[in-house]
């Protein structure tokens, strides 16, 4: 029981952070939470066995909505103020590539099909990750 209480009051404690603050939350595995730190252009992985910080990947400028495409292997992270992609390997936690996109990129999508779509604010477009090479493959305007 303790250990489910711990959980449930460390899920709520970063909801709450993230909702006082400019955080986003990715729960990727059952023991992992990522959430991103806008004001130190990094992620933090959280043990949510231990409630501790098991690492700290540093990414893009202002780091903000994250994804784990379908081959959940890989974090994307959109970094809004360096218009860049992170993504991170979920195994090592270091940044396996770092994909340039549009202006200002704010959300991200995955398919069944091995892509990630980008929108990119800044820019008014749409761009169209290979999940597999790590390359923009397409960009709509």
């Amino acid at each position: 029981m303790k250990s489910t209480t711990s959980n449930l009051f460390l899920m709520l404690l970063v909801i709450f952070i993230s909702l006082s603050s400019n955080l986003t939350i990715e729960a990727v595995q059952a023991d992992k939470i990522e959430v991103a730190n806008q004001g130190s252009n990094s992620i933090s992985v959280i043990n949510d066995t231990t409630n501790r910080v098991v690492a700290t990947i540093p990414v893009g400028i202002h780091p903000g909505n994250m994804i784990i495409p379908e081959n959940g292997a890989y974090i994307h992270v959109a970094n809004q103020g360096s218009n860049t992609i992170s993504v991170i390997n979920e195994t090592t936690n270091k940044v396996a590539a770092t994909i340039p996109v549009g202006i200002h990129p704010v959300a991200l999508e995955s398919a069944n099909y091995g892509y990630v779509y980008v929108a990119n604010q800044g820019s008014n477009s749409i761009s169209v990750i290979n999940d597999t090479t790590n390359r923009v493959v397409a960009t709509n305007l």
